[in-house]
């Protein structure tokens, strides 16, 4: 039996076979989920989930009687496609309802998938099966969830999924005998109202809907309630990249090479947030000693273009290639391809597609090329919306080796958990190169690039940071090292402190949040404001 994803992020999943032991009551599916990777966020922690619940499967033509055939290989697709569909749910279950909007989380989709069980549910004229099964994967949660369940003395959550994720879509558009009557009188019965307005479309509404909505017509029968039991992971406390393998030592100089590809918001006008990011990212390497090697002509750049920039170091010298394309393109495809295969340091900053983007199998067939990941050490910073769910475990993957088996000794990957804001990308950007080429530790880079985010935070990471060392250079002590001990001590004590004054603010705001899940509220609607949508990447 074999795990099929279906949504865009998700299709690159590699689906591994398994076998089958029928019976009901017996474990019927497994797939193991990715090791425990240890990670440093400033306002967002991982952890490990583990939930049980229930789906409808429409019944295939064939079945016979015995509901658990549904679990012999030849249903594998079918059962695998619907239960996914649920899954993939949570991403809107823990943004979007009102109890998560404080404290936000994503799953990373690498989990395992343990059927139960299935059985008979006939009704609405229909045979249908109510499939029980076992979900547990990695999550990345804001600090104000771990904190409330510390408050609570508790490790479990509880959401709601679809019932029926092959039919939850047409149930929130507002049936006739109702768009007379309050509150549904002055909605528009032609869109969804269980999603965002904009973003309407059933191929999105996974990831926007929300029951809360005022005008949202879904019933209760229509979910169902799921208690889910959280595990805290690991944090690291200083680490650094692998300087010595990117940026030389005294006895070897290194030429590094970087790309940054900024992806359009809507075209190439001079007023898009991603052409605002290019020039911006530009301005402020300039002013941090960066020097510009290719100006583009701006006229030149209605349908993409690029600059390049240097920067020297005492053991290299690094040259930055800055693209901006539209990430729906081919072009955009080939150059990222060419991109991740060569340079040492990568960054994407745009539009995530919902996965679609930068998806392994999306860039190999809009390119017509194959993505090889070279064996060297290797730094990618996915700057766009909920990148550790979409691009973690794919290009880990790429990375595996008999001696890596986890794909981390020569890739670390920064990303986000939540959507990342447009107008401050070029921001992240510069706290990442500048960190980077001053010898800073990662967590001195994550503190530095979570700054720079507004009232709404991202989410910025670092995961699998397993195997990096504690000392930034084995020939050359950085300046971070090269501090006394106690003025060392004096900052972080100092960070401290500000951390606890950002939990105790964070507090007060989580105090105003309703954690209640059960409580019923028809009055609380969220509408997305104008600000929060360019947002949305």
């Amino acid at each position: 039996m074999a795990v099929v994803p279906l949504s865009a992020f998700a299709a690159a999943v590699v689906a591994l076979a398994v076998a089958v032991a029928p019976g009901q009551g017996q474990q019927l599916f497994s797939r193991e989920t990715g090791a425990a990777t240890q990670f440093f966020g400033v306002d967002n922690k991982q952890g490990t989930i583990v939930y049980t619940t229930q789906v409808i499967v429409h019944a295939p033509k064939g079945l016979g009687d015995n509901a658990n055939n549904i679990f012999d290989d030849e249903y594998d697709d079918e059962l695998n496609r619907v239960t996914w569909k649920q899954i993939e749910h949570l991403f809107g279950a823990w943004r979007e309802h009102k109890t998560y909007w404080k404290m936000p989380g994503v799953p990373k989709m690498d989990g395992s998938i343990s059927y139960v069980s299935a059985e008979w549910q006939k009704q609405q004229g229909g045979n249908n099966l109510l499939v029980t099964y076992t979900y547990r994967d990695q999550v990345v949660f804001h600090n104000n969830l771990w904190r409330h369940l510390k408050q609570e003395n508790t490790n479990e959550i509880e959401f709601v999924l679809p019932l029926d994720p092959l039919t939850i879509y047409e149930q929130g558009f507002i049936p006739k005998e109702l768009r007379n009557k309050s509150p549904f009188r002055r909605a528009n019965h032609r869109k969804n109202q269980c999603t965002d307005e904009e973003y309407n479309d059933e191929r999105d509404f996974w990831y926007f809907w929300s029951v809360w909505r005022e005008t949202c017509p879904i019933k209760k029968s229509a979910l169902v309630s799921v208690t889910g039991k959280l595990t805290r992971g690991s944090e690291t406390d200083k680490t650094f990249p692998e300087y010595n393998t990117l940026l030389g030592t005294s006895n070897k100089h290194r030429q590094v090479s970087v790309t940054a590809v900024m992806g359009i918001d809507e075209d190439f006008g001079k007023a898009d947030l991603g052409v605002r990011n290019f020039w911006t990212l530009q301005r402020f390497l300039a002013s941090k000693g960066w020097q510009v090697a290719r100006v583009p002509y701006k006229h030149k750049c209605s349908k993409g273009c690029g600059a390049r920039m240097v920067y020297s170091g005492d053991t290299y010298d690094v040259t930055l290639e800055l693209l901006l394309l539209d990430p729906y393109s081919n072009k955009f495809a080939k150059e990222v391809v060419t991109a991740l295969g060569s340079a040492d340091v990568f960054i994407y900053d745009g539009h995530s597609g919902l996965g679609g983007h930068m998806s392994v199998a999306r860039l190999e067939h809009d390119s017509g090329m194959t993505l090889k990941l070279p064996s060297k050490y290797q730094i990618f910073f996915f700057n766009g919306c909920s990148t550790f769910s979409y691009f973690n475990a794919e290009y880990t993957g790429l990375k595996k080796t008999r001696s890596d088996p986890q794909g981390t000794k020569t890739l670390d990957l920064l990303g986000t958990a939540v959507g990342a804001n447009f107008e401050t990308g070029a921001e992240r950007d510069v706290s990442f190169l500048d960190g980077l080429f001053t010898l800073s530790s990662w967590q001195s880079i994550v503190r530095d690039m979570a700054s720079q985010d507004d009232d709404i935070s991202g989410l910025v990471h670092i995961v699998n940071d397993i195997d990096n060392p504690t000392k930034a250079r084995g020939d050359k002590p950085s300046k971070e090292i090269q501090t006394p001990e106690k003025d060392e001590k004096e900052k972080e004590k100092e960070k401290d402190e500000q951390n606890e004054e950002t939990e105790e603010e964070e507090k007060t705001e989580e105090e105003k949040t309703d954690v209640d899940t059960d409580e019923e509220d028809d009055g609380a609607t969220q509408q997305p404001s104008r600000r929060r949508r360019r947002r949305r990447r």
